[in-house]
């Protein structure tokens, strides 16, 4: 059986503010990458759904626009699911459609 992980173990993680690897979070805590799901879904964290999805945040860190998208740095989180589920929302919001590139630039951050 595995060690318990203590909730400040894993919040502290996210200390610095800034969006923690999935993978740093297993590394850190010796854990394998199954425990590291619970605990994200235990901590209603959120993933981001660019950036390959290997980026989490905690609820607090996130400050979400009217449409339920968060931007740390590059990395988008969605209060509406997984990337599918977000572009999904992001286009059915739209009255007038979008078109490809327009989803693009959203979800892969413009370059300014």
């Amino acid at each position: 059986m595995g060690r318990h992980i203590q909730d400040d173990e894993f919040r502290e993680l996210f200390d610095s503010g800034q969006p923690v690897r999935i993978s740093d979070i297993s590394r850190r805590l010796g854990t394998s990458r199954t425990t590291v799901t619970r605990l994200l879904a235990r901590h209603h964290a959120y993933t981001s759904v660019n950036g390959g999805g290997l980026h989490c945040v905690l609820p607090s860190m996130c400050r979400f626009d009217p449409d339920g998208f968060c931007r740390i740095g590059q990395l988008l989180f969605s209060r509406h699911g997984n990337q599918r589920e977000a572009i999904c929302h992001y286009v059915g919001a739209s009255e007038a459609g979008m078109r490809t590139a327009e989803v693009s630039e959203f979800f892969l951050g413009s370059p300014n």
